[in-house]
């Protein structure tokens, strides 16, 4: 063999006492690899569940605030600012889910239409002290919201929603009834109907005991790989 052909040849003590070396070095890095890949993961699930703490703490401080009750319609576009402020902020997704428990059904014919607190034909406004009033456009006809106007009074662990107000109309064709929904519930039907007498009118109350939550608002947060989730809600009002 030549000299420039010639190799390190391990006899098989060496080989004995270097393989282990080997394969301490290489279980090493494998455990180094895995270890990061542990750290990162806790990491973003820190970054997912904190966030979903923080945005609890945020959506009680906007209905304390009366962010969401401040008189002006469509009050879900705020959710709306709020997801896109979080996602810049954080790079995680987040989704929300209202659930307002007031709304009124009207139909005539096949002119059916729902309105629900929250969207362009509600209003919603804080008053003196844990009184709300909801101001209801049922008609869909034009954006006066003042066909119906219910009050939502807190009193200890129960509401009270009274029928406050409503458009009396110009004749029978815009005197048209509207009934009006707590949740799965009809606590008021046909208000307004021409027949009074036998139907709710102004003053007219309903109380939910035992609840009191006018707005669910439940979030989904989670990273844009999927590896970390945190799901809540809060129950408000």
């Amino acid at each position: 063999m030549k000299r420039d052909q010639r190799g390190f040849v391990l006899s098989g003590t060496a080989l004995l006492l270097v393989l282990p070396a080997m394969l301490l070095t290489a279980s090493c890095l494998k455990i180094v690899g895995m270890g990061g890949e542990a750290v990162s993961l806790q990491v973003t699930a820190d970054k997912v569940y904190y966030t979903g703490r923080d945005l609890a703490r945020v959506l009680e401080n906007m209905w304390a605030s009366n962010i969401l009750a401040d008189n002006r319609h469509t009050a879900n576009a705020r959710f709306d600012n709020l997801v896109d402020n979080y996602n810049v902020a954080t790079g995680l997704l987040v989704n929300f889910t209202e659930n307002w428990k007031l709304w009124t059904y009207y139909v005539q014919g096949d002119d059916v239409e729902y309105v629900y607190a929250g969207t362009y034909y509600c209003k919603v406004a804080r008053g003196v002290g844990d009184n709300w009033f909801y101001y209801m456009d049922s008609y869909h006809w034009m954006a006066d919201w003042n066909d119906i106007t219910l009050r939502v009074q807190k009193i200890g662990d129960n509401l009270l929603i009274t029928i406050y107000d409503f458009d009396p109309g110009a004749d029978i064709w815009v005197v048209q009834p509207i009934d009006v929904y707590w949740g799965s519930t009809l606590i008021f039907d046909d208000v307004r109907s021409p027949t009074r007498g036998i139907h709710p009118t102004v003053g007219d109350s309903y109380q939910e005991n035992g609840n009191i939550t006018q707005l669910t608002a439940s979030f989904n947060i989670q990273d844009p790989r999927g590896a970390a989730r945190y799901s809540g809600s809060e129950n408000l009002g």
